[in-house]
């Protein structure tokens, strides 16, 4: 079961993105998962984030290489020293040249995908985007990245 147009919601129905492409997703019904993929050369570092005007939408973002396996996944945005937003970021090094999977889900779905009560209806927009090591980064930007790091090795929770 799905919306009228929601039909990302298997791997093999993920819409195909392009680097520095926005594409807009719902979230519905309860536990709904859509995908997106992308191709990469190999080499480059990738942001990718989900936005939403619904004020209680919190998505997580989990990125896969073509094999399935999970490279990172985000649950919410780090602005600063603290997490202050639902939306979700990655910043990731795609090492290998192929086909990359992303995908989005409510926060509860995620967490409890056998009982996704709560998972709320919304529309949300994901951006995907190259994010160069060249690039000097603000001060905003190297206390983000210290966070992302943090959570994701269970430094901070």
């Amino acid at each position: 079961d799905c919306v009228d147009g929601d039909r990302n919601n298997d791997p093999s129905e993920a819409i195909g993105m392009l680097w520095e492409d926005t594409v807009e997703g719902v979230i519905n019904p309860s536990g709904d998962t859509d995908y997106y993929s992308f191709s990469a050369r190999g080499g480059e570092y990738v942001r990718i984030v989900t936005t939403s005007d619904f004020g209680d939408a919190d998505t997580v973002l989990v990125l896969r290489d073509d094999t399935g396996q999970v490279l990172t996944w985000s649950d919410d945005f780090p602005t600063g020293s603290a997490v202050s937003s639902l939306d979700s970021v990655i910043y990731a090094f795609l090492p290998y040249e192929g086909e990359y999977l992303i995908s989005v889900e409510d926060y509860y779905a995620y967490m409890d995908p056998d009982n996704a009560y709560g998972t709320r209806d919304y529309n949300y927009e994901i951006n995907l985007s190259t994010w160069s090591e060249y690039i000097k980064p603000s001060w905003n930007t190297i206390v983000m990245i210290i966070a992302i790091a943090r959570i994701s090795k269970g430094f901070i929770t």
